[in-house]
């Protein structure tokens, strides 16, 4: 059986509108893109904070400063270690 070029589904119709789909889809993701890459081509960067932030005082931003931990206890073979001097972070 033939099929004929009016019904869905014929081989030439249906090919050449998902031709013509992806050609559109493929206009059109490119406007996108070179819109996009237009409007941000004026944006800067936010200036970098020289010593970033100090947390050691109470903060509304940040809240309370992180403790330091307590010490551990070692066995008397491990070496001494000196206690932790603040947090283990740096904003």
């Amino acid at each position: 059986m033939e099929s004929k070029p009016d019904e869905p589904g014929s081989g030439s119709a249906s090919a050449t509108r998902l031709i013509v789909f992806y050609v559109a889809l493929a206009v059109l993701t490119a406007v996108v893109s070179f819109v996009v890459i237009k409007k941000g081509a004026d944006e800067k960067p936010q200036p970098a904070i020289a010593a970033g932030y100090d947390a050691s005082a109470p903060n509304p931003c940040l809240g309370e400063p992180a403790r330091p931990a307590k010490a551990v206890t070692l066995p008397s073979t491990a070496p001494a270690q000196a206690p932790p001097s603040g947090p283990s972070f740096d904003l």
